[in-house]
C-alpha cells in the first residue's frame, strides 16, 4: 500500500494480510529494513528500495521479571510532543487543551506505550527534550511497558538508545526497542487498544 515496488514489502504486507484474516499472535522482528526513498518519481514505479540485513533485533534495552501487560496507546513522538507544546502550530496546543484531546495523565494508566520517530531524525538532543515534556505531561509514570520504534535509515541508532535507557531506567516496566513499526521500513500493523503483552525472559512481544 503506497509502495512503488511491485507489491508492498514482505513483512509490511504480512502484517496487512493477518488483518484481513488470521490475526498475528507475536510481533517478530523484521529480517531486513529498508531504506527511505529520496525520490519519489514516476521513474521510481517498480524500482526496489534499498534494503538491509537487519543486525539488531529487538533490543530489551530495560528488562523485568514476569510479564507485563497493557492495552497499546501512543504515535508518533515528534507528534505528541507538538500536541503539548505547539511548536509548529501554536493554535494547535490551544485546541488541544480546550478540547482534551491529548490523553490525561489517568488515561496512560496500566497502558503499554508504542513511540516511534518521524522522518524528520530529531537530533539526539530534541529526541531528549520531547521526551521530558511528554513525562512532565504524566505519560511515563503508571505505564505496563515501551516499545520503541526502530529510526528511521537507522539514524542515531545508538545515540537514541542511550537516551531512552537513561529516560525509562528509573521505572518499574520493561522497554524494547528496534520494533518495526512508525516511519521505518518495514512496518507492522499495531491496533490500538489491543492487549501487548511483554515477556522479557521469552524475548516476546504477544497480543492477548
Amino acid at each position: 500500500m503506497g509502495e512503488l515496488d511491485k507489491d508492498m514489502l514482505p513483512y509490511t504486507k504480512a502484517a496487512f494480510d493477518h488483518y484481513m484474516g488470521k490475526e498475528f499472535e507475536t510481533i517478530e522482528s523484521s529480517p531486513y529494513w529498508y531504506e527511505e526513498r529520496k525520490d519519489f518519481g514516476s521513474s521510481q514505479y517498480g524500482v526496489p528500495r534499498v534494503r538491509h540485513k537487519e543486525g539488531y533485533g529487538h533490543r530489551f534495552i530495560i528488562e523485568k521479571d514476569g510479564k507485563f501487560t497493557g492495552e497499546l496507546l501512543g504515535g508518533c513522538l515528534e507528534t505528541l510532543y507538538d500536541m503539548c507544546v505547539g511548536e509548529r502550530h501554536p493554535e494547535e496546543q490551544k485546541i488541544i487543551q480546550q478540547h482534551g484531546i491529548f490523553p490525561a495523565a489517568r488515561e496512560w494508566e496500566g497502558k503499554v506505550l508504542f513511540l516511534e520517530t518521524s522522518e524528520s531524525k530529531s537530533a539526539p538532543k530534541k529526541l531528549e527534550h520531547m521526551l521530558t515534556i511528554l513525562e512532565k505531561n504524566g505519560v511515563f509514570k503508571n505505564l505496563q511497558g515501551v516499545i520503541l520504534g526502530k529510526p528511521q535509515d537507522e539514524v542515531y541508532f545508538f545515540e537514541y538508545e542511550e537516551i531512552y535507557t537513561r529516560t525509562f531506567c528509573g521505572y518499574k516496566y520493561p522497554v524494547v526497542y528496534n520494533v518495526n513499526f512508525g516511519h521505518a521500513l518495514p512496518r507492522t500493523v499495531l491496533p490500538y487498544g489491543r492487549k501487548l503483552s511483554i515477556d522479557c525472559q521469552r524475548k516476546e512481544l504477544r497480543f492477548v
